[in-house]
């Protein structure tokens, strides 16, 4: 008999004003400017976890391209907050915890 145990994790979608590349800096990262990152959980790039981010300031942030995504066109990146405010912006991950 197989077993499932689930999770519900609340997220809030952060809006986001601006992303661009950062030139020169090996491996490939984003610098992600927005609302308000002081309570980051979550990059996704191209529904991808970004493997590693750095929060800069409440509205600014570097995260890294995930090495599957290199060769491919990013098409969006996604911040999610751990605050829970359940709005229409929320998302409900389901995740082992």
């Amino acid at each position: 008999m197989a077993v499932d145990l689930q999770c519900v994790f609340p997220q809030d979608l952060i809006r986001l004003s601006s992303v661009k590349y950062v030139p020169g800096i090996l491996p490939t990262t984003l610098d992600v400017t927005g609302a308000d990152f002081r309570s980051v959980s979550d990059v996704r790039i191209n529904d991808v976890s970004s493997p590693s981010y750095v929060v800069l300031s409440p509205f600014r942030l570097l995260a890294q391209v995930p090495t599957s995504l290199l060769t491919s066109q990013l098409t969006s990146v996604t911040v999610l907050s751990s605050q829970l405010t359940l709005t229409s912006k929320s998302l409900l991950s389901f995740q082992l915890g």
